[in-house]
C-alpha cells in the first residue's frame, strides 16, 4: 500500500510538472495545408455575393524559399438590365462557379525571433463562367467568359506573438490578362458586369493554433472591386 502510495505521488508530480511547462513557441511556419469557405462580396450592384471553397498549400524547401499553390472555387450571380439595337431592353444575366487557381514562389526573410517578411511571386488563372442575353423579341443567347492568365505579386509579414496566436498583413497585387467573351462563337466588347482585370488588394490574416500543428485561420481580401473573407483549418507541418 505504502509503495502504491509512492507510485501515484510521483505520477502527480510528474503531472504537474508537464502541465505548468509553458507551450513552446513555434514561429512561423511556411509548410502548411489550409482548408475552408471563401465569402465573396462584389462592390457592384450587379453581382451577388457568393460562398464557395477553397484549398490551398505551401512547402518550404529551405529557410527562405518556400513553394506554394492553390485553389478556389466561388458562385458567381447576377444581372444587368440594357438597352439593345434599336432600343430594345434587355438582360444580361450572369450564375455560375468560378475556379480561380495559382501556384509560385516565396522568399521569406526572418527579422525577428518569430516574424518574417515575406514576398511571393505568382502565376494566376481565372476558369470560365457562362451567362445568358435576353432581348425582347430575340431568341435568347448563351455567352462565354474564356479563361484569363496573369501574374500575382504579394508582399507583407507575418509574426507569431505567442504559441497561440499568429497573424500577419501584406499587398497584394493581381494583372490577368484582357477577358474574351463570345456570343454564339463571335468575340464582343467585355460588358460591365465583368470585373477589371488588375486589382491591388490590402490583405489580414490572423492564426489561432491548438498546439499539435492543428489551428484555425481567418483572411480577409479587401479592394476597391470586391471583397473576400476566408474562415478554414490550417495543419502545419
Amino acid at each position: 500500500m505504502i509503495r502504491s502510495a509512492a507510485c501515484l505521488s510521483l505520477l502527480l508530480c510528474a503531472g504537474s510538472a508537464f502541465a505548468q511547462q509553458p507551450m513552446h513557441n513555434p514561429g512561423v511556419s511556411w509548410s502548411y495545408f489550409d482548408v475552408g469557405l471563401q465569402h465573396v462580396s462584389p462592390d457592384r450592384d450587379a453581382l451577388d455575393n457568393g460562398t464557395g471553397a477553397f484549398v490551398r498549400g505551401s512547402g518550404e524547401f529551405n529557410q527562405n524559399w518556400h513553394v506554394f499553390l492553390g485553389w478556389n472555387r466561388t458562385p458567381l450571380e447576377g444581372s444587368m438590365a440594357f438597352t439593345g439595337e434599336g432600343g430594345l431592353p434587355g438582360v444580361v444575366a450572369l450564375d455560375d462557379d468560378v475556379d480561380r487557381f495559382n501556384i509560385g514562389i516565396g522568399y521569406n526573410l526572418p527579422v525577428a525571433r518569430n516574424t518574417d517578411l515575406f514576398f511571393r511571386v505568382a502565376y494566376e488563372r481565372v476558369g470560365s463562367a457562362e451567362f445568358r442575353i435576353n432581348v425582347d423579341g430575340l431568341p435568347p443567347a448563351t455567352a462565354k467568359l474564356e479563361n484569363t492568365d496573369g501574374f500575382s505579386g504579394e508582399l507583407g509579414v507575418r509574426s507569431s506573438f505567442t504559441p497561440r496566436f499568429e497573424a500577419g498583413a501584406s499587398i497584394r497585387h493581381v494583372s490577368l490578362d484582357e477577358p474574351e467573351v463570345r456570343v454564339n462563337g463571335n468575340l464582343i466588347a467585355t460588358p460591365t458586369l465583368i470585373s477589371d482585370d488588375s486589382v491591388t488588394s490590402a490583405v489580414l490574416y490572423a492564426q489561432f493554433r491548438f498546439g499539435n500543428g492543428w489551428g484555425i485561420l481567418a483572411e480577409g481580401e479587401l479592394n476597391g472591386d470586391y471583397n473576400a473573407f476566408m474562415l478554414g483549418a490550417r495543419l502545419s507541418y
